[in-house]
Order: C-alpha cells, then sequence, then structure tokens
C-alpha cells in the first residue's frame, strides 16, 4: 500500500493507523498547492478531489476520505484490535464515533484555515465548536478513548484534527492546566520517532515557534512543548517535539496525566498485575496461551463465547500488565504467555509468609513459656 499525504494534514490518522496495524506502506508527499506529488505525478490523477489522504491499495485501487482509509486499514489486521468486527454492534459504535469526528471537529476545524475568515465568521465557528467540545468533555470524563478503554481509529483521526486548534489559537480553556506527561504512549506514533531523530518526519509541521499555551518541559534527550487540548476539564495532551529550530511534530500520548490517579501509578507494577488477574476471562487467556502456546488473537476468540474485539481488549490488558507479550510478523499478531511477571507475586505472598509465620512463632513461644 501507498500512503499519499501532506504535513499537517488528517492524513497523520492513516499513517497512525497503518503502524498500529504493522502493516507494509510506503509514503509520498502531496503539495496541495501545486497538486504534484513527490515524484512528479499530477495528484489530481490520483485523487480527482485534489486532497488527502488517498491510499494506492495492492492491486491498484485508490480509495480516498480519512474516515473510509481508516476502517480498511484496521480491517487488514482484525488482530491489532483496531476496530470491531463486521457484525459486531460495537461497529456501529465505531462508526457513529468516526462520523462525528469527520462532520463536527474535522469539518468544524478545517474552516479555521479559509485565509478569507472573518472576526466575526471566527467567533462563530468557535462558538459552534465549543458545543461539539464540550460533547467530547462528558465522554473523556466517562472514558479514557472514545470507545471505552481501548484506542481505536477514531482516536487517531479525533487527535490528528485535534493538533490543529494549536495552529489556529483556539484555547481550549481559558486558564489551561499544564500536564506532566506519565502515560504509556501508542506503538503507532512511537514508531514514528526514528523521524523526529533525522528531523525529517512525514508529518512533521513547519511552524517559526510552539503555539502560545505551551511551556518547555525537559525530557532525557528531548525538548517538549506540551500544549493542553481541553474544555473545562482536561481532556488530552498535544506535544510538539523538536526537531530543529522550525521544525515541530504535533504528537501525543494515550492521555495526560493531570492529577495523581491511583488507576495510571505506574511504578506500583504489583497493582497493575493484579488488576488483569482480576477478571476471570483474562485468566482463562492466560491459561489458554499456557497450554496451547502461542496463539493469534483471532485462534483465542474460538476459545471463548465473547466477540472478538472483546477478547482482543482482554488480551492489551494482559499485555499492558507484562503478562502477555505480543510478536507481528506481518498482518499477524502473535500472543504468548510471560509469566516472569507473577513472580512478584510469589515473592509478595512469600512476604506475607514470612511475617504471618515470624507471628505464628511468637504465639507458640508465648504459649510454651506460659505452660512452664
Amino acid at each position: 500500500m501507498k500512503l499519499y499525504y501532506a504535513p499537517g494534514a488528517c492524513s497523520l490518522a492513516p499513517h497512525i493507523v497503518l503502524r498500529e496495524a504493522g502493516l507494509d506502506f510506503q509514503l509520498e508527499k502531496v503539495e496541495l498547492g501545486t497538486k504534484t506529488t513527490a515524484s512528479g505525478e499530477n495528484f489530481l490523477e490520483i485523487n480527482p478531489k485534489g486532497y488527502v489522504p488517498a491510499l494506492r491499495l495492492d492491486n491498484g485501487e485508490i480509495l480516498t476520505e480519512a474516515s473510509v482509509t481508516l476502517q480498511y486499514i484496521a480491517d487488514q489486521s482484525p488482530d491489532a484490535g483496531l476496530i470491531p468486527a463486521q457484525g459486531d454492534f460495537a461497529r456501529y459504535r465505531l462508526l457513529e464515533n468516526l462520523n462525528f469526528v469527520s462532520t463536527e471537529i474535522h469539518k468544524t476545524l478545517g474552516a479555521f484555515f479559509n485565509p478569507a475568515m472573518t472576526a466575526e465568521w471566527r467567533e462563530g465557528l468557535l462558538a459552534l465548536f465549543n458545543g461539539k467540545a464540550s460533547y467530547l468533555e462528558s465522554r473523556f470524563s466517562e472514558s479514557e478513548f472514545l470507545m471505552g478503554d481501548e484506542f481505536s481509529v477514531a482516536d487517531a483521526y479525533l487527535f490528528a484534527v485535534l493538533g490543529w486548534t494549536g495552529l489556529h489559537g483556539i484555547d481550549m480553556n481559558p486558564t489551561p492546566t499544564f500536564a506532566i506527561i506519565s502515560a504509556v504512549s501508542r506503538p503507532g506514533l512511537l514508531s514514528l520517532k526514528p523521524w523526529w531523530q533525522k528531523g525529517c518526519c512525514p508529518h512533521t509541521l513547519d511552524i517559526k515557534k510552539p503555539p502560545d499555551f505551551t511551556r518547555q518541559v525537559i525530557s532525557p534527550g528531548h525538548i517538549y512543548y506540551v500544549g493542553v487540548s481541553r474544555i473545562h476539564s482536561p481532556i488530552r495532551a498535544i506535544i510538539y517535539c523538536q526537531i530543529n529550530s522550525t521544525n515541530w511534530l504535533n504528537y501525543s500520548l494515550r492521555s495526560a496525566i493531570f492529577n495523581s490517579m491511583v488507576e495510571y501509578n505506574s511504578s506500583d507494577q504489583l497493582s497493575v498485575v493484579f488488576k488483569a488477574l482480576g477478571d476471570n476471562t483474562r485468566r482463562s487467556i492466560l491459561t489458554t496461551l499456557c497450554q496451547q502456546g502461542p496463539c493469534r488473537v483471532t485462534d483465542l476468540a474460538a476459545y471463548f463465547d465473547i466477540s472478538l474485539n472483546a477478547v482482543s481488549k482482554h488480551v492489551k490488558a494482559l499485555e499492558h500488565s507484562g503478562l502477555v507479550d505480543r510478536n507481528r510478523y506481518g498482518r499477524e499478531h502473535w500472543i504468548s504467555a510471560n509469566l516472569s511477571r507473577t513472580s512478584e507475586i510469589q515473592t509478595w505472598f512469600n512476604d506475607l509468609k514470612s511475617i504471618w509465620q515470624s507471628s505464628l512463632d511468637q504465639l507458640d513461644q508465648e504459649i510454651g513459656e506460659n505452660n512452664d
């Protein structure tokens, strides 16, 4: 496959999903002003609509529209769990979210790129966007992602277009609070890191300075500029990673940590393991992997009377805890048990046993002295 993209455009979303899915693909930059590709092709002959993304399939077919390309890419790698399976009602919820991002967020924020926009027009659009943003606020107050607890293609799309708020100077909160980022980043975004270091990331934006609502945070080997995209309460953070004085890449982690939330305290690894093992289905999945050896997610789903998407979510929870490993071979994701983490549980139980045994020994000593 080949993805035709433009820096700063919504083509960032299928780019992320291609990497999340572990698929082989090529990239070709498009100059939207001249409608030419990096190889000199007339882009209008590829996509007569004249905008990105456009996805050339292996059979030569061209797919366009972000929401459609996202679905196609995710369906090529079902084990990645980026989209519910066909026939699963959750698929319709996913389409509901994709359409909302496309028609309500993308189109509203996209209008800010119009150079003919007047102050009155901008004010009206801001009021319109605030209404949509209030809905997002309510959704993210209940769950980490649009589809609940798991990252999906809808989140990739939302991330790509919400990144435009900084470009347009849209302050998502009159008094933004800056975050200390301590969340697990998405593999599809982290895999872009080698491009950042070369200063030629395919989706780098050429901005003279970071948006005004940012502040500098020093991290080993990197300088980040952190800005908050939120309405009234935190939603998520946008990271601007410095490549050189003029190049920035808008980049997001799974979510921002604004308060000390026990749920995200990654320093307590034992709690993460216990949380993963607290579900009977996850324990059964781990048992199955120990008995059968490495399996694809689709193979695991055959052992359980639940949907493939539900099994994928359970596997991701186990993966987050370190109890299973995921290896990608082409389009297939193979899951294997990793019981090294259970040693932490055994150590904890041994410590408890030692304390309990010490108490019993003291009790025996007391009883013996009283009998004497």
